[in-house]
């Protein structure tokens, strides 16, 4: 999978899956991300992959418009 291939399936999927990324994908507050936090994976830093991705998926759909 290429670099910009997650933002663009996120963007195909619609606004309202990338808007539910954003909300859940949120700083804890020590800097990890809420639901990215697995027991058996443990904290991923913030913002973490899905974060970046559903932003760069936000920025390729208003450019489109």
């Amino acid at each position: 999978m290429a670099d910009d291939d997650l933002p663009r399936l996120l963007r195909d999927l619609g606004a309202t899956a990338v808007a539910t990324l954003l909300a859940q994908h949120v700083d804890d507050g020590r800097g990890y991300c809420r639901a990215c936090s697995l027991p058996q994976a443990g904290p991923s830093r913030w913002p973490c992959t899905l974060r970046a991705a559903a932003l760069a998926a936000r920025d390729l759909a208003r450019r489109a418009r």
